[in-house]
């Protein structure tokens, strides 16, 4: 039972991470809960004050969810209750006097105690291997206008030496992702990118339409949009490839998973 409510969470932190929220500057209260299956869970929890009322933000790094806006309300003790209902979560928490520790409990199932630290800023995930420069290649920035009427942005890195180089366009699969296909800290384009650019080949990477340095203003044609469109998209990016004098071009091609093979065939 606790391992599916466990993986609940999961999922709805994943889904809930992506929206976006103007609140005020959080305090910040870092530390761990012990879960079953799941074992030491680092957490941050942000107390955010507004003219609307008070926000407990939820940030679970490893899960890959950042500040998720949970409203809080007020017991007469002066406890804050906030919950996450689709993931059957409820805190209950009070700040000490010299807004040192946050102190109370989650409750999911079972109760798990809190005893949080101040912090100021938001814990990093370290990931060794995601590269770091200086690089051996050069990094250029690509915009190309697609048939709809937006921009689609990307990363092309060009190998050093003579070309011109064999080329990958990498295109992810199901849900928009950003060019380096961000998730829990990790950044799996970027390092295929990196090692791919290292031996002699060139690599275009791009955000999804709606993502990063691809947002449009039509929100319709990215709710509206079948595998057809983000195809479309794809072949954009190839085309758009082919347009420096670095890439060879009888030799393009792609590089992806999942809703790729679609596009591929």
């Amino acid at each position: 039972m606790m391992y599916r409510i466990a993986c609940q969470t999961v999922l709805w932190l994943c889904i809930l991470s992506c929206r976006s929220f103007g609140l005020e500057e959080p305090r910040l209260y870092s530390g761990s809960i012990q879960i079953p299956t799941l074992g030491d869970l680092g957490m941050t929890l942000g107390i955010s004050d507004t003219e609307e009322g008070t926000y407990i933000l939820l940030t679970v790094p490893t899960q890959g969810a950042t500040n998720i806006p949970l409203e809080a309300t007020f017991t007469e003790d002066g406890s804050m209750t906030a919950s996450l209902p689709q993931a059957q979560l409820t805190f209950v928490v009070h700040e000490n006097l010299g807004q040192t520790k946050l102190l109370g409990y989650m409750e999911q199932g079972l109760t798990f105690p809190i005893e949080f630290e101040r912090v100021n800023a938001l814990p990093e995930l370290t990931r060794p291997q995601n590269p770091i420069g200086p690089f051996p290649y050069t990094q250029r920035e690509v915009t190309a206008l697609h048939p709809d009427g937006f921009l689609l942005q990307g990363t092309l890195t060009i190998p050093d030496g003579v070309g011109p180089f064999p080329c990958a366009v990498m295109i992810s699969g199901s849900g928009q992702q950003d060019r380096n296909e961000l998730i829990m800290g990790h950044k799996p384009f970027l390092v295929i990118a990196d090692y791919l650019s290292r031996i002699g080949i060139a690599v275009l990477r791009y955000d999804d339409r709606g993502v990063g340095g691809s947002e449009m203003e039509e929100y319709d044609l990215l709710r509206n949009a079948t595998s057809v469109d983000f195809a479309t998209d794809a072949a954009v990016m190839v085309h758009a490839a082919r347009l420096h004098s670095e890439i060879d071009t009888r030799r393009v091609g792609v590089i992806g998973h999942s809703e790729l093979c679609c596009y591929a065939t």
